[in-house]
């Protein structure tokens, strides 16, 4: 009658599940680049950057692409480091960042295919 097997947080939330997360963050951050340069560097007119603090250097492409990989890059490598000697408590804090930052850029690159409709759909591509 073992129906249901009891499982304790470790075994749910494990450092490789988190770097799993980290590397998709990595990836949706690169996306998130080229979107914002295709739209406000291409497309200045249509879009513009909601980004408060990007907002002054986006226009400028070699240093956009610069600060946007280096510090997220130099971030994730920071938080994959710390994972190495986390709790279990920290794992679970970890868990819960991850998947709050996983979950903003998929907002931010769903948004993003959102406007590659708009923008196809402007330009006379897209029906």
């Amino acid at each position: 009658m073992n129906f249901i097997k009891f499982t304790t947080k470790s075994e749910i939330i494990t450092s490789k599940s988190i770097r799993k997360k980290l590397l998709l963050i990595f990836f949706l951050n690169i996306s998130d680049l080229l979107f914002t340069w295709l739209f406000v560097g291409k497309y200045g007119g249509l879009f513009f950057e909601a980004n408060v603090m990007a907002k002054n250097i986006v226009t400028n492409v070699p240093l956009t692409f610069f600060l946007k990989m280096s510090i997220v890059l130099l971030v994730i490598l920071y938080w994959n480091y710390r994972l190495k000697s986390a709790t279990l408590n920290g794992l679970l804090i970890s868990n819960i960042t991850a998947n709050l930052v996983l979950t903003m850029y998929i907002i931010i690159n769903f948004l993003h295919g959102f406007n590659l409709i708009v923008l196809l759909y402007t330009k006379g591509i897209l029906f």
